[in-house]
């Protein structure tokens, strides 16, 4: 099972119901059977009828605006716009410098038999 689903936000005990019951029938017209609890403020426990089916529903959750984390076998997830976004390293000038030179045609050395 998913242990754990943090929401966002103040969410009161009656949103959550209707989050919730919209979750579960999104998944079931997926295929998918659910089973969702409030155990507290801003947070849910999401049961399985079928295990294998526990990566869509991770992926679903993290897709939702509500979710800050899932927990799910003790790990962690945190959907792709709370992550912070890498920055590419520019190259340093002496990188720049050391870089080979262009190589050269197999043609300049051994030109075409008729030229």
């Amino acid at each position: 099972p998913i242990r754990n689903v943090q929401l966002e936000g103040v969410l009161t005990n009656e949103d959550i119901m209707t989050l919730s019951g919209q979750w579960k029938e999104l998944l079931f017209t997926a295929g998918v059977q659910v089973q969702i609890y409030s155990i507290e403020e801003n947070s849910l426990i999401v049961s399985l009828q079928k295990g294998w089916d526990g990566e869509i529903v991770r992926s679903f959750l993290l897709e939702r605006m509500e979710v800050v984390k899932v927990t799910w076998d003790n790990q962690d997830s945190y959907p792709e716009r709370l992550k912070p976004k890498k920055r590419r390293k520019k190259k340093t000038k002496k990188l720049a410098k050391t870089k080979k030179p262009a190589s050269r045609k197999l043609t300049d050395e051994f030109p075409h038999p008729g030229n």
